[in-house]
Protein backbone atom coordinates (compact mmCIF):
# COMPACT_ATOMS: atom_id res chain seq x y z
CA UNK A 1 0.00 0.00 0.00
CA UNK A 2 2.85 2.38 0.91
CA UNK A 3 4.55 1.58 -2.59
CA UNK A 4 1.32 2.00 -4.43
CA UNK A 5 0.50 6.10 -2.28
CA UNK A 6 4.15 6.79 -3.16
CA UNK A 7 4.01 5.56 -7.02
CA UNK A 8 0.70 7.86 -7.19
CA UNK A 9 2.24 10.48 -5.64
CA UNK A 10 5.45 10.34 -8.05
CA UNK A 11 3.13 10.16 -10.95
CA UNK A 12 0.88 13.31 -9.79
CA UNK A 13 4.12 14.91 -9.65
CA UNK A 14 5.52 14.29 -12.67
CA UNK A 15 2.38 13.55 -14.66
CA UNK A 16 1.19 16.80 -15.41
CA UNK A 17 4.52 18.50 -16.72
CA UNK A 18 4.66 15.09 -19.36
CA UNK A 19 1.15 15.75 -20.34
CA UNK A 20 0.23 18.15 -23.27
CA UNK A 21 -3.17 18.70 -24.78
CA UNK A 22 -1.76 19.61 -28.10
CA UNK A 23 0.42 17.44 -30.47
CA UNK A 24 4.20 17.73 -31.73
CA UNK A 25 2.18 19.58 -35.53
CA UNK A 26 0.90 22.15 -33.85
CA UNK A 27 3.21 23.09 -31.46
CA UNK A 28 5.95 25.94 -32.38
CA UNK A 29 9.54 25.10 -31.49
CA UNK A 30 12.55 27.13 -31.14
CA UNK A 31 15.99 25.93 -31.70
CA UNK A 32 19.49 27.61 -31.08
CA UNK A 33 21.67 27.30 -33.77
CA UNK A 34 25.33 28.13 -34.61
CA UNK A 35 23.56 31.25 -36.80
CA UNK A 36 20.74 31.93 -34.23
CA UNK A 37 17.16 30.77 -33.58
CA UNK A 38 15.25 28.79 -36.04
CA UNK A 39 11.21 28.27 -35.21
CA UNK A 40 9.51 25.34 -36.48
CA UNK A 41 6.09 24.48 -36.78
CA UNK A 42 4.89 20.94 -38.15
CA UNK A 43 8.85 20.47 -38.95
CA UNK A 44 8.70 23.63 -41.28
CA UNK A 45 11.23 26.41 -40.64
CA UNK A 46 9.82 29.52 -40.29
CA UNK A 47 10.78 32.34 -41.71
CA UNK A 48 10.20 35.50 -39.54
CA UNK A 49 7.02 36.87 -41.47
CA UNK A 50 5.99 32.96 -41.18
CA UNK A 51 6.44 33.33 -37.59
CA UNK A 52 4.60 37.04 -37.04
CA UNK A 53 1.39 35.28 -39.14
CA UNK A 54 1.85 32.54 -37.03
CA UNK A 55 1.46 34.43 -33.92
CA UNK A 56 -1.00 37.51 -35.45
CA UNK A 57 -3.72 35.64 -33.51
CA UNK A 58 -2.43 35.68 -30.39
CA UNK A 59 -2.55 38.25 -29.24
CA UNK A 60 0.46 37.94 -25.78
CA UNK A 61 2.86 35.78 -27.70
CA UNK A 62 2.62 38.36 -30.77
CA UNK A 63 3.55 41.12 -28.91
CA UNK A 64 6.00 39.19 -26.91
CA UNK A 65 7.72 38.81 -30.35
CA UNK A 66 7.82 42.47 -31.77
CA UNK A 67 9.62 42.69 -28.37
CA UNK A 68 12.25 40.17 -29.15
CA UNK A 69 12.56 41.42 -33.26
CA UNK A 70 13.24 44.92 -31.34
CA UNK A 71 16.51 43.45 -30.14
CA UNK A 72 16.87 41.43 -33.27
CA UNK A 73 19.46 44.11 -34.35
CA UNK A 74 22.40 42.59 -32.14
CA UNK A 75 23.14 40.60 -35.69
CA UNK A 76 24.21 44.10 -37.53
CA UNK A 77 25.68 45.48 -33.98
CA UNK A 78 27.71 42.24 -33.74
CA UNK A 79 28.83 42.73 -37.31
CA UNK A 80 30.06 46.27 -37.12
CA UNK A 81 31.72 46.18 -33.98
CA UNK A 82 33.67 43.03 -35.28
CA UNK A 83 34.86 44.74 -38.62
CA UNK A 84 35.69 47.69 -36.12
CA UNK A 85 37.67 45.32 -34.42
CA UNK A 86 39.08 43.43 -36.98
CA UNK A 87 40.12 46.10 -39.24
CA UNK A 88 43.17 47.39 -36.84
CA UNK A 89 44.05 44.40 -36.31
CA UNK A 90 44.55 43.52 -39.89
CA UNK A 91 46.51 47.17 -40.32
CA UNK A 92 48.57 45.31 -37.33
CA UNK A 93 49.17 42.40 -39.22
CA UNK A 94 50.10 44.07 -42.31
CA UNK A 95 52.54 46.06 -40.44
CA UNK A 96 50.91 49.48 -40.68
CA UNK A 97 49.61 51.45 -37.59
CA UNK A 98 46.60 50.15 -36.63
CA UNK A 99 43.77 52.68 -35.29
CA UNK A 100 43.34 51.42 -31.83
CA UNK A 101 40.27 54.27 -31.23
CA UNK A 102 38.35 52.18 -33.88
CA UNK A 103 38.91 49.13 -31.98
CA UNK A 104 38.07 50.68 -28.80
CA UNK A 105 34.34 51.92 -30.51
CA UNK A 106 34.04 47.87 -31.71
CA UNK A 107 34.92 46.79 -28.76
CA UNK A 108 31.54 49.16 -27.47
CA UNK A 109 29.32 48.31 -30.04
CA UNK A 110 30.11 44.91 -29.44
CA UNK A 111 29.21 45.51 -25.64
CA UNK A 112 25.86 47.01 -26.52
CA UNK A 113 25.14 43.65 -28.61
CA UNK A 114 25.34 40.74 -25.91
CA UNK A 115 22.37 42.84 -23.91
CA UNK A 116 20.28 42.73 -27.25
CA UNK A 117 20.96 39.23 -27.97
CA UNK A 118 19.97 38.31 -24.51
CA UNK A 119 16.88 39.75 -24.75
CA UNK A 120 15.97 38.98 -27.98
CA UNK A 121 16.65 35.21 -27.19
CA UNK A 122 14.72 35.37 -24.11
CA UNK A 123 11.39 37.54 -25.59
CA UNK A 124 11.72 35.05 -28.52
CA UNK A 125 11.48 31.73 -26.00
CA UNK A 126 8.38 33.15 -23.94
CA UNK A 127 6.53 34.11 -26.88
CA UNK A 128 6.81 30.42 -28.48
CA UNK A 129 5.70 28.90 -24.79
CA UNK A 130 2.84 31.92 -25.35
CA UNK A 131 1.65 30.42 -27.87
CA UNK A 132 2.13 26.65 -27.21
CA UNK A 133 0.49 27.47 -23.67
CA UNK A 134 -2.38 28.77 -25.34
CA UNK A 135 -3.04 25.65 -27.54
Amino acid sequence: MKWFAFLLLLAALSGPSRLHAQTYSDSLHIYETRSGLKFTLNKKVLTMPELMNTLRDHQPAYDEMRLAKRNKISVVTGFIGGFLIGWPLGSLIAGEKPKWIMAGIGAGIIGITFPLDKAYRKHAKKAVELYNAHL
